[in-house]
């Protein structure tokens, strides 16, 4: 076999010299171009797969974590209604059934509330309002019943109970200072709850138990998908122990899924169950298929152009030089006047002389060179439209997270704001874009300086923004929002600008101040009664005393007068002291909308009574168009009552007492004009303390009662 021969190569036609490379690296480069487009295509859409499929997980949490604290807050409730405190430590369940059975069946309805039960103390079933035919059964297994009874505090969580796995909200029973039991509220993850997550998201959603009894270890409590392969075991273990969130993606035999298994904590912070979200991934693989074959066909149909470009060059440029060629075998023959130096035995030593014709052709090229640049503005203009719609598609999810979402660059330049804010506060998002003049100009003006100045602090130093405070909306009425926002930080670790979210957490607020407010008159009404009964004991001995030394001395004794004066003040303590409990008893409001004509038409037939009792005239001064006032009306009339008694108390006989009612926009007052005698300010200013008069009807013991509505 001979070697190739340097020199042998350097001798062949100038055309292969031409087409050989110029074949070869469009092709190399064409091949290199559409595999690197297809794997960046295929992880730009795995890439955006995961994004969505996190942010569905999130939401799960979120959405998980708010029906807990609906659960414990339907828990608290009902644990706070004296009748259920009253009915648990007595163990009347006939007194519970009758009380809660139509709640929880309202609740079951309207708000999918699957469980409520009352327990005993110790803990031991007392009645299952959704299954009353079970009851008197050890919950000793209960961690949520026994970490209560263990701090005396709300605990709510996943957990398993007689009739499966939910979400449950546990509350303590207490009754004369003493926990008596416990109520629990629950919620099932039933299908309906996966179906609307599904719903909003596009994805299909799977729950696990570990069950290490069974074949498979891991039981499904729900899904929405019930075709659905079950991953490796291993995923779901490690998301089971150690809190692992793993995203996946699967194509074959098991399907085209991507799918996220991710951890769901109870109570404790210990994984309860394993979250699994999975979507089909045919649509995305099809779609990129199709632009990855495109990509191959322009490939290919650049490389054939090229080819015929090149076929094309090398014509161009051979053409002139086999003329040339005859011109110089003509010149040896002295036909021509010109003599063609040949420097070497191939083409190149025509090159010279058909420079001009070359340039010529190059004309052509560029020509050619300018439609591919044509053909390259157009596949640029195609995919920035993909861009723009993609850009749409994201701004379309943001605008229906029930979030306020926003961004806010250096300069304090708030850049973007999804249309939440307007549900939130009124204001349009376009009039919330712009400097800080423009976007703190929605929040209350006690708070506004400091918003400012945090977010200046973390754009400046990178910090993470946590805060609360209050929004302003249109009407003027504040809204409590919590501010959460995060710096995106360059590669020199500078903050292009902060990513934050707002949400509105005035009924967390709410119940906060409601859950303070109730352990607060739970422990005055502790103090009263401890007080009561330390008092009442001498108070009773004291009485006791001085009725025996009445009845031993006699009328005809000097001493009796002083022992009939120990005997009244005694009376007199003891109804200080009944007064005092009554002041401080905790009292709960039960308010509804209740039509404002039948509320005083019963209120001035129950006072005709005590205004008789005086020969008292009773008039009354309401309107002739009465609105409907939202408000506890049992509570309501009786403070009104214990007012009209403490007015007919006071007055004269035969006096005229007038009960006046006037309505506002929004307002209604009520006004009781009467004559009394003189009354110190002192008095004035304690009108409603039931132990500052010196003689008071037996009956106004609960006159506090008045203020507290």
């Amino acid at each position: 076999m001979t070697a190739t021969h340097p020199r042998h190569l350097r001798d062949i036609s100038l055309k292969w010299k031409l087409l050989i490379p110029f074949l070869l690296l469009p092709a190399v480069l064409t091949v290199f171009l559409v595999v690197w487009a297809a794997y960046s295509l295929l992880q730009t859409l795995t890439g955006q797969e995961e994004v969505r499929i996190r942010d569905a997980y999130q939401y799960l949490q979120n959405r998980l974590e708010l029906q807990l604290d609906f659960a414990a807050g339907l828990a608290e409730v009902a644990a706070a209604d004296p009748a259920v405190q009253k009915a648990v430590a007595e163990r009347d369940r006939e007194t519970l059934k009758t009380l809660y059975l139509p709640i929880y069946q309202d609740l079951k309805r309207r708000v999918g509330v699957k469980q409520l039960h009352f327990h005993a103390y110790p803990p031991r079933s007392l009645i299952r309002l959704h299954q009353l035919d079970r009851y008197g059964d050890d919950l000793s297994d209960r961690l949520t019943i026994l970490m209560t009874y263990e701090t005396g505090e709300t605990v709510s969580g996943m957990e398993v109970g007689l009739t499966g796995f939910g979400l449950r909200g546990v509350a303590p029973v207490y009754y004369q200072g003493h926990l008596v039991g416990t109520v629990e509220f629950g919620i099932g993850l039933e299908n309906s709850f996966l179906e609307r997550f599904k719903k909003d998201y596009g994805i299909d959603l799977t729950l696990y138990r570990f069950d290490p009894d069974a074949s498979f270890p891991f039981h499904v409590l729900a899904t929405t998908a019930p075709d659905r392969a079950h991953r490796a075991a291993m995923v779901y273990r490690t998301a089971m122990i150690d809190g692992t969130v793993t995203f996946q993606t699967t194509s074959g035999r098991d399907g085209n899924v991507a799918y996220l298994v991710g951890p769901l904590r109870n109570y404790t912070g210990h994984v309860a169950a394993v979250a699994e979200l999975s979507r089909d991934r045919t649509e995305v693989l099809n779609q990129a298929r199709f632009r990855i074959g495109q990509l191959a066909g322009a490939g290919l149909v650049s490389l054939l152009f090229s080819l015929l470009f090149v076929w094309r060059i090398a014509r161009l440029f051979l053409a002139p030089i086999r003329v040339m060629v005859d011109q110089a075998e003509k010149i040896t023959r002295g036909e021509r006047a010109f003599q063609v130096q040949v420097v070497a035995r191939d083409e190149f030593g025509t090159l010279a002389e058909a420079l001009n014709r070359m340039l010529a052709s190059l004309e052509g090229t560029q020509r050619k060179l300018r439609n591919q640049a044509r053909d390259l503005e157009i596949r640029v203009q195609e995919r920035t439209m993909e861009l723009l719609q993609s850009e749409e598609k994201f701004r379309t999810l943001v605008d229906q997270i029930p979030l306020v979402v926003y961004r806010l660059e250096p300069g304090l330049i708030r850049s973007f704001v999804n249309s939440h804010i307007e549900t939130l506060t009124g204001w349009p998002p376009e009039d919330q874009v712009g400097g800080p003049a423009v976007w703190s100009a929605a929040i209350h003006p006690r708070h506004r300086a400091q918003v400012v100045d945090a977010k200046a602090r973390c754009l400046e130093t990178g910090a993470v923004l946590d805060i609360e405070y209050a929004l302003q909306d249109r009407r003027g009425r504040e809204v409590d929002v919590l501010d959460h926002a995060v710096p995106i930080l360059d590669d020199a670790g500078q903050v292009r600008y902060l990513e934050g979210y707002m949400i509105d957490i005035r009924e967390q607020k709410r119940l906060r101040e409601q859950t303070v407010k109730a352990e607060e008159l739970k422990t005055l009404g502790e103090i009263s009664s401890r007080l009561a009964h330390e008092f009442r004991n001498p108070i009773s001995i004291l009485g006791l005393s001085a009725r025996r030394l009445t009845k031993t001395l006699g009328e005809a004794s000097p001493a009796t007068p002083y022992a009939q004066i120990m005997l009244e003040q005694t009376g007199r303590l003891e109804g200080i002291m009944n007064a005092i409990q009554t002041y401080l008893r905790p009292m709960g409001l039960e308010r509804t909308l209740v039509p404002g004509a039948a509320f005083f038409g019963s209120l001035a037939e129950a006072a005709a009574g005590p205004v008789k009792t005086k020969d008292i005239t009773l008039r009354l001064n309401l309107p002739e168009k009465q609105p409907d006032l939202y408000m506890d009306p049992v509570l309501m009339e009786r403070a009104l009552m214990n007012l009209i008694r403490n007015a007919v108390y006071q007055m004269p006989r035969r006096g005229v007492l007038t009960l006046q009612v006037t309505t506002g926009l929004k307002t209604t007052e009520i006004h009781l004009v009467y004559p009394a005698g003189y009354l110190p300010d002192d008095q004035l200013r304690h009108f409603f303390y039931p132990f500052t008069t010196e003689e008071a009807d037996v009956h106004l013991v609960d006159l506090p009662l008045a203020p507290v509505i």
